[in-house]
């Protein structure tokens, strides 16, 4: 813009727009610096996690390195050994193996009740939002009349509006008015009394279904979560007491036939 078209107004619609720029970008800086302030943060937290959690395995390594290559002797030593002399040496593998796959068995079986916990779960989400849907349309039906009232009395603003915009000629402005009128008009029909009656007892009964439907999923959910705490503690007391009960169940002594 040259010199000569430059007026006090144009500048300061220049520098406005130029200030607002300045702002914008500056709001952007504010929020790249604070995103990177967290970073630092949570990477801070991290690297000093990680250094403390490192010196701290180097240090205990060599004695767990140590330990572990005297039990690895020593099971190498005493599996073969007992190998060589045990006559029933099988019997004793089988009886790990059926214990693992017992306790194994048990794992498999509060998977599925975990899995049946959350279909149960989502059933009674999907019966909420259906309950709650139900309960608002129960409840807009149920308010009919006050909804029809407020909507006449919309309806007398909105004449009132477009009647003014028309005494004034402005007659785009009242026709937005006299088409905002379309919606309202239908918020203020009413059906005959009979023809209410039918809505609202079809409505309450479908709302009492729902609420049914609901219990029932809720009910379910509850006997799943409960069936699953059971089986856990099942696992937790088998897992607990395996080594002690196969051991058990194996007879005290040398074998005869040794």
């Amino acid at each position: 813009m040259a010199d000569a078209d430059v007026t006090p107004k144009s500048k300061l619609a220049e520098l406005t727009q130029a200030l607002e720029k300045r702002q914008q970008d500056n709001t952007q800086i504010v929020a790249e610096i604070d995103e990177i302030k967290s970073r630092i943060a949570d990477l801070t937290k991290i690297t000093a996690e990680t250094d403390q959690k490192i010196a701290a395995y180097d240090k205990a390594r060599s004695g767990v390195d140590e330990q572990r290559k005297k039990s690895e002797n020593f099971f190498a030593a005493k599996k073969k050994l007992l190998e060589d002399t045990l006559p029933n040496e099988q019997e004793i593998i089988e009886k790990k193996k059926n214990s693992d796959k017992a306790i194994g068995d048990l794992k498999d079986e509060l998977q599925r009740l975990n899995q049946q916990v959350d279909e149960k779960q989502n059933a009674v989400n999907a019966a909420q939002k259906t309950l709650d849907n139900k309960k608002t349309e129960y409840t807009t039906q149920l308010d009919r009349m006050g909804t029809a009232t407020q909507a006449l009395s919309d309806l007398r603003e909105l004449e009132k509006q477009a009647t003014q915009e028309g005494d004034k000629n402005n007659f785009a402005r009242m026709y937005f008015f006299v088409l905002e009128m379309e919606d309202t008009l239908k918020a203020a029909e009413l059906p005959a009394t009979e023809e209410y009656r039918k809505l609202l007892d079809r409505l309450g009964t479908d709302l009492v279904q729902a609420s049914v439907d609901f219990r029932k999923a809720k009910a379910d959910l509850d006997s799943a979560i409960a069936e699953r705490k059971t089986k856990q503690k099942e696992l937790e007391q088998a897992a607990a007491g395996r080594r002690a009960q196969t051991a058990a169940s194996i007879p005290e002594g040398t074998p005869s036939n040794i």
